[in-house]
C-alpha cells in the first residue's frame, strides 16, 4: 500500500514542476510505454539536490503507476489501466496554459497593447522543443484581455516584403542609386509598361558586359525590378516604403544594428503619427504597417 508521502498533494498537483510530464520532458502525446519508462529512468538518475528533484524521487513509484501503468490511486491502491495518464497530459496542458496566460497578465500591469507577433513568439517559447497546447487554444486563454482594455495588433498577415525592399537598398547603394525607380531613370509615377521596357534596357546593357560579375548584377536586379515593380500590390508597399523609409524604416533598422529591441508606448505612437503624416493615410492603416515593422525589425513594445 501506499504511503501518503508517494502521493502528489493537492497543493503540488497545481505546480507544473510536479507534474509529469513537463518535469520529464515527455511529448502530451507520447504512447509509447517503453520510450516513456525509459525517459523517466534516465531523468530520475540525474536528479540531484534541489527541493523538486528530491521530491520526483519519492514520487517514482506513483510516477512509474501514472505514466507507464495507466493507473489511478484510490486510495488503497492503484487501478491500472483508468485513464491517468491521459489525466496527466490534460493537467500539463492546463498548468502550461495557465501558467503563460498568468505571465501575459501580469505584463498587461504596464501594456494596454501587443503585437500579435510578440504573442506567438511566447508561445513558441513555452512550446519548445514539446507543444503543450495549440495556438487557438492559446489565444483562446487570453480572451481576458479584451476585459482589461487590452488591444492585441494583427501584423503576421500583413504583406510587406520587406526582405525583398532591404536587398535591393543594399544592391542600389553599391550603384549609387536612390531606389529602383532611379536606377531606371523613370519617376515613381511611369506606367507598368514603360517599367517592363527600361528593364529590359538595363538588363541587356549589363549583359553587353564583359565582366561576369556586372552580369550577374544585372540579372538580379532585373529580378528585383519583376518581384518589385511590376507586380502592383508589391509596388504600392515599396512606393509606401520609400516615402516613409528615411522616417521610419531606416530608425528601426538603427534599432536592430545595436541591439535595441524595446520600442515604448510613446514612440510607437509617434511612428505611427509620422506615418499617418507622410502616406496621408489612416491612423488604423498606419498601426498596421508599424506593426508589420516592428515584426520584421524584431522590436517589442514596452
Amino acid at each position: 500500500m501506499a504511503t501518503t508521502n508517494s502521493q502528489r498533494t493537492a497543493e503540488e498537483l497545481r505546480n507544473p514542476e510536479l507534474n509529469y510530464f513537463i518535469a520529464f520532458k515527455i511529448d502530451l502525446k507520447e504512447i509509447d510505454k517503453t520510450k516513456i519508462e525509459q525517459k523517466i529512468k534516465t531523468e530520475l538518475s540525474k536528479t540531484g539536490g534541489s527541493i523538486t528533484q528530491r521530491r520526483l524521487l519519492e514520487l517514482k513509484d506513483d510516477i512509474m503507476q501514472v505514466m507507464c501503468n495507466d493507473a489511478t490511486f484510490d486510495g488503497t491502491s492503484y487501478k491500472p489501466n483508468t485513464g491517468a495518464g491521459q489525466r496527466e497530459a490534460e493537467a500539463a496542458k492546463t498548468l502550461k496554459l495557465n501558467e503563460t496566460a498568468d505571465f501575459i497578465r501580469m505584463l498587461c500591469q504596464t501594456r494596454k497593447k501587443f503585437l500579435k507577433s510578440e504573442l506567438i513568439t511566447i508561445y513558441d517559447k513555452v512550446n519548445m522543443p514539446l507543444t503543450y497546447f495549440t495556438k487557438d487554444e492559446f489565444f483562446k486563454a487570453l480572451g481576458f484581455l479584451n476585459g482589461l482594455g487590452v488591444k492585441i495588433i494583427e501584423n503576421t498577415d500583413v504583406k510587406i516584403p520587406f526582405d525583398k525592399f532591404k536587398k535591393a537598398d543594399k544592391m542600389l547603394e553599391l550603384l549609387e542609386k536612390k531606389d529602383l525607380y532611379d536606377y531606371l531613370g523613370v519617376s515613381k509615377t511611369v506606367l507598368q509598361s514603360e517599367i517592363h521596357s527600361e528593364a529590359n534596357k538595363a538588363y541587356m546593357s549589363w549583359m553587353r558586359s564583359p565582366n561576369l560579375r556586372d552580369k550577374q548584377l544585372g540579372s538580379q536586379l532585373d529580378g528585383m525590378i519583376k518581384d518589385i515593380l511590376l507586380d502592383q500590390a508589391v509596388r504600392k508597399a515599396y512606393d509606401q516604403y520609400l516615402v516613409i523609409r528615411t522616417g521610419v524604416w531606416d530608425e528601426f533598422a538603427q534599432r536592430e544594428k545595436f541591439g535595441v529591441k524595446e520600442l515604448s508606448a510613446c514612440e510607437y505612437e509617434k511612428y505611427i503619427q509620422r506615418v499617418v503624416s507622410l502616406l496621408k493615410t489612416s491612423v488604423q492603416e498606419a498601426e498596421i504597417i508599424i506593426a508589420a515593422g516592428c515584426k520584421f525589425f524584431q522590436l517589442v513594445l514596452v
